[in-house]
């Protein structure tokens, strides 16, 4: 009775309405098939923006879903069945005076899930022992990293990405109409001669995006590339700001700021096409479920299917992140000090920049609550990708998943050991930090006078004697 309370309340639900506008409560529905047949036993949701309960339905015997009794607003509908994947992964739908039909999805069998491995960030540059440009962890970058196809596309060889070889063609726009250009780009349009039709391109998600970044370069943030008309400006990402979903992520490609923008300002428009199979590297999806808009990263939910359980407590002190192997500590905000070098632990446990390597450097079992054998050196300070892997984008304050099982997570900015250096060597006194409440990726002076940042140690997953 309170659950059904809830849903009228929020005027999700009502027994005895008619869809004939009368009481203004309608109706979503559609089928959802599978090689031209209905797919039964499907759980639909449907979920409202603004965070209020969702609602489920299973499909019939031929594949036919419906939801009943449903107010004006927006919502994302969903659907899930155990071994398979769906297209599009997500539906936007706004219910304006009227039943919303045709909400149709096609269904294919599901992908293994795969355990992926995350690039080098493109640092090469040692400003400190132990930082990014030292220990370079991550897949190397295939030689040439680009490749020019000869048809108005580019090929990142790393990711296995095709990319519109003039990132100027499109030009500045607002979100919704960044989303529909790239829906719409196809061959003889921006110099295309690779046989693409509308559909095939579209806006790329963050991770996609932010796979082109070299952040050993500036002005633009890019490697060696066959590229025209690449701008320094911020471009549109296909992911939403859960927390504000008047808000979009950008990618600055003068440096590779990461950050948001309202959705009717303006962005540059990078069209991608291409699941990315046959790169060296597999980019792993958002996380972002919900879609906003037709075409956006929940539209289309591109990438790696994350694992189911992404974590695993060892019962050590440590966590497992079961899509990259990582092992991370449990502790997020540890102040204990391990390693005399480190004279003193700032307030909360922040540190400054060149403090927070040695101190992680020295990091080993019996401290931190760590009883897993690790010896001093097994752990370091992540580097910008390795950090920016915990984040999951459908979340928000802090964007983790929703069943993390980490302590102490402070909603606010870590370190990561990738300095912000130029190719010629030059020593910024600059380093890459990620913010754990929004998730914005920013650069901070390595001895700030306004206050320190966090540190959140890794560690390879690698046999430890016992």
């Amino acid at each position: 009775m309170k659950l059904l309370a809830l849903l009228l309340l929020a005027g999700l639900c009502c027994t005895g309405c008619s869809s004939d506008g009368s009481t203004g409560l309608y109706s979503i529905s559609g089928r959802i098939t599978s090689s031209g047949v209905g797919l039964d036993s499907v759980t639909v949701t449907v979920t409202v923006s603004g965070g209020a309960t969702p609602l489920t339905a299973t499909t019939d015997a031929l594949g036919n879903y419906r939801f009943s009794g449903i107010a004006n607003g927006s919502y994302s509908v969903s659907p899930s069945k155990a071994g398979y994947t769906f297209t599009p992964a997500a539906r936007p739908v706004v219910i304006r005076r009227t039943d919303e039909t045709g909400g149709d999805f096609t269904a294919a069998a599901a992908p293994a899930p795969v355990t992926i491995q995350l690039p080098k960030t493109g640092q090469t540059v040692v400003e400190v022992i132990n930082d990014d440009g030292d220990l370079q962890k991550g897949a190397a970058w295939p030689s040439p990293r680009f490749v020019d196809n000869g048809n108005g596309t580019a090929t990142d060889t790393l990711t296995g990405l095709v990319w519109l070889k003039d990132a100027g063609c499109i030009g500045m726009t607002n979100w919704t109409d960044a989303l529909a250009a790239a829906l719409s780009l196809k061959s003889g349009m921006c110099s295309l001669s690779d046989g693409s039709t509308g559909g095939d391109w579209r806006l790329p998600n963050l991770n996609e995006l932010q796979s082109l970044l070299d952040i050993s370069h500036e002005n633009p943030a890019l490697p060696n590339n066959p590229f025209t008309r690449v701008t320094a400006a911020q471009h549109w990402t296909a992911t939403t700001s859960p927390e504000l979903s008047y808000l979009a992520w950008i990618v600055y490609m003068d440096m590779g700021y990461i950050t948001t923008l309202g959705k009717t300002g303006q962005a540059v428009v990078w069209p991608v096409r291409g699941d990315g199979v046959d790169g060296r590297v597999r980019l792993p999806r958002t996380g972002q479920t919900y879609s906003y808009a037709a075409g956006d990263d929940g539209y289309q939910q591109k990438g790696a299917v994350l694992p189911e359980r992404r974590f695993t407590d060892n019962g050590d002190g440590a966590i497992t992140d079961n899509l990259t192997s990582l092992v991370w500590l449990k502790n997020a905000n540890c102040v204990e000090e391990t390693t005399s070098a480190v004279r003193k632990i700032k307030r909360y446990g922040a540190l400054q920049a060149n403090p927070s390597l040695v101190w992680t450097a020295a990091l080993a079992s019996g401290v931190c609550g760590l009883s897993d054998n690790s010896s001093p050196g097994d752990w370091r300070v992540p580097n910008r990708g390795e950090l920016q892997s915990l984040m999951d984008r459908s979340h928000g304050n802090p964007p983790l998943p929703a069943d993390h099982p980490f302590e102490n997570v402070v909603q606010n900015a870590y370190w990561t050991s990738s300095a912000f250096a130029q190719p010629d060597g030059a020593r910024t006194q600059l380093r890459w930090i990620g913010y754990f409440d929004s998730g914005a990726v920013n650069i901070r002076i390595i001895q700030p006078a306004d206050g320190d940042c966090y540190t959140w140690p890794v560690r390879d997953l690698k046999p430890i004697a016992r």
